[in-house]
């Protein structure tokens, strides 16, 4: 924010700091373009000025440190108070607030502050390696315990963090610098790594992924076969099309042979896809219950560079009888949710999609092949979201904070049962409707969950085999 008197000006960067019970020292920047520069008037009591780095001069922008004197700890829940920032007749108020809160964070960022999520690294050539890239991890409190689990995305190739750091092996303190050096990549495929830090004082955690994508190898033409022949992969610059009418004899030369167009089993399809063109890829197979489709023997499909929601009824067949779908596996690591009926009656034995954050209504109904489900970041569970899953048996929901109503409808091979999620949850009615074995699962609660509503073997009015801290 900037004032303005006369010919002169005073800007800041924030007009409120806000401490926590330890009152560690936060900062504010500020210029003035008036000639004997700025002060800070008026501070409270409990508050101390630490250092004004460059000293507060005309036309110099200089960071202002403060922090609670150790003489004066907080003693109530909270206190507020203000300061000004003064250049001449400008007068600035800044809010000051403390709360009795313990401050507990984990942060990863560039070398600049900026907090990240992601760091991409080229495929690299022979001749040219890819560039290293930095990142540091810091937390507070300084006591809390961090550690690092890293994971492969999906089915995509792990992550090299070849002769640079691997921060999963590093002796770690706040403020860690990590520099990543990924050797040369010369697969056809992306090598996806989420890098999982974590902070815990024994009762409170946080947990803060980072994911270390290194791009695969530079392709010529637009799509590519296996040597095999059973792997077809489109590249980004395919010309796919609304439905993927884009997929002819015209544009792969080579299935106007139909031996090879017999062989392909799996499409793997790159680039961030339309959703709608995900909804068409089962026109390259099915046509009205029928293998007459220009794939006739597809069965499995990856999307390994899709970032949106899975559309509604996306390799669903409506001449087909329930439970005959051809779809056998499907990756989309990247998926951010499935909407409602995404992914209905088809023969996936395992679902595992790491990055979607919402499950709609009836988004995996009658997937009687159903085993696993691994839904990491899941926020939401939709109505009767694995409606008549026969053989589902474990479901690891870690982060899911609503379960809709019938959830687990008709699921009678369910065994296992984890909800991580640490707070108060919101569970729909029906959860478990005609399963009635539900005193054969195990069931695995987040400790507000466990240690607010659980009565023996009962949670929310269903008695299981065991219920166990998540």
């Amino acid at each position: 924010e900037t004032l303005f008197g006369g010919q002169y000006s005073l800007t800041v960067d924030n007009s409120r700091l806000e401490f926590y019970k330890e009152g560690i020292a936060k900062s504010m920047t500020v210029s003035t373009t008036y000639p004997s520069g700025w002060t800070a008037e008026d501070l409270p009591a409990w508050l101390e000025v630490v250092n004004i780095v460059p000293a507060a001069a005309a036309g110099v922008q200089s960071t202002l440190t403060l922090r609670v004197k150790s003489s004066d700890p907080i003693i109530t829940s909270s206190r507020t108070g203000e300061f000004y920032i003064v250049a001449g007749n400008l007068r600035k108020k800044i809010l000051v607030t403390q709360s009795g809160e313990v401050e507990f964070w984990i942060a990863v960022t560039d070398l600049a502050g900026n907090p990240i999520t992601e760091l991409l690294f080229e495929a690299g050539d022979a001749s040219t390696p890819p560039s290293s890239k930095s990142f540091r991890v810091t937390w507070l409190p300084v006591t809390a315990s961090c550690s690092v689990i890293s994971t492969t995305v999906g089915t995509l190739d792990p992550f090299d963090f070849g002769t640079g750091d691997n921060p999963t092996t590093a002796a770690l303190v706040p403020g860690i610098q990590f520099t990543i050096e990924p050797p040369r990549n010369s697969s056809s495929s992306a090598r996806v790594a989420r890098v999982d830090f974590s902070i815990t004082d024994g009762t409170l955690s946080v947990m803060l992924p980072l994911y270390l994508r290194q791009e695969a190898r530079i392709r010529t033409g637009t799509y590519e076969f296996s040597p095999d022949g059973k792997t077809l992969t489109l590249f980004d610059n395919f010309p796919r099309g609304t439905n993927f009418t884009g997929l002819n004899n015209s544009n792969i030369q080579e299935l106007q042979d139909n031996a090879i167009a017999a062989a392909v089993t799996t499409l793997v399809v790159e680039g961030d896809i339309d959703p709608n063109q995900v909804a068409g890829i089962k026109n390259v197979r099915d046509l009205e219950g029928a293998n007459t489709g220009l794939l006739p023997y597809l069965a499995h499909v990856s999307l390994p560079d899709f970032t949106g929601t899975i559309p509604g009824y996306a390799f669903y067949d409506p001449f087909r009888e329930i439970g005959s779908s051809w779809l056998e596996s499907f990756s989309a690591p990247f998926a951010t949710g499935v909407a409602d009926r995404g992914i209905v009656e088809c023969k996936l034995s395992a679902v595992d999609l790491p990055a979607a954050v919402t499950i709609g209504e009836g988004a995996f109904e009658v997937c009687v092949e159903l085993t696993t489900v691994n839904l990491p970041v899941a926020v939401t569970i939709g109505d009767y979201a694995f409606d008549d899953c026969l053989k589902l048996t474990i479901i690891d929901l870690p982060a899911v904070r609503t379960i809709e109503k019938g959830a687990f409808s008709y699921c009678t091979g369910l065994k296992t049962l984890k909800l991580g999620y640490p707070n108060a949850m919101t569970i729909g009615s029906e959860l478990f409707y005609a399963v009635t074995t539900v005193s054969s699962i195990d069931l695995y609660l987040g400790q507000y969950e466990y240690n607010n509503n659980v009565s023996g073997k009962t949670w929310k009015g269903y008695t299981f085999k065991n219920i166990y801290p998540y």
